[in-house]
């Protein structure tokens, strides 16, 4: 499963979470590729006020179908894909702008830090400079080599993981 953005929520919550939301029918994911999805929404719902970040309200909002106030703690929590992460989760490879301002980097720190409590294979990749588009908006900084090497660590990564049957970073 692979997305970016609410995709790569998406991508996370198939991989995770399907057969809580489908008994029965769970979703056979044997590597998910998550580029700067949220991973928390509970975490990220604190920041919904925040001037740090540019539209978590308006986020949250579009992904769970509520606004960010406190008695949707449980919704939050039941479609944050870091609250599924079990050992028997599948290999995640996670690419992230650490510039980020809509998802914060942090969310995917987060979930790696989950993954190595579980013992999940994972490999987080920093984009140096890098907003939630992957471009730099930082002025006189350019994120594009770093997005370039990102890629090619990933790749790697997937085509290691899929030869050899698994790495971790």
């Amino acid at each position: 499963a692979l997305g970016t953005s609410a995709g790569g929520h998406l991508a996370l919550m198939t991989g995770l979470a399907a057969d809580a939301f489908r008994p029965g029918f769970p979703a056979r994911v044997r590597l998910i590729v998550d580029l700067c999805g949220p991973a928390d929404l509970l975490d990220l719902s604190g920041y919904a006020d925040s001037p740090d970040l540019d539209d978590a309200k308006g986020m949250l909002t579009m992904l769970t179908g509520v606004p960010p106030v406190a008695p949707q703690a449980a919704v939050y929590r039941r479609v944050s894909p870091y609250f599924y992460v079990t050992p028997q989760s599948p290999p995640m490879l996670l690419v992230h702008g650490t510039a980020d301002t809509l998802v914060p980097f942090s969310q995917s720190k987060k979930l790696a830090a989950r993954c190595l409590e579980a013992g999940v294979p994972h490999c987080l990749i920093p984009v140096t400079y890098a907003w939630h588009d992957f471009q730099s908006r930082i002025a006189g900084k350019n994120a594009a080599p770093a997005l370039d090497l990102a890629l090619a660590c990933a790749a790697e990564w997937a085509r290691a993981f899929a030869e050899e049957g698994g790495a971790q970073a």
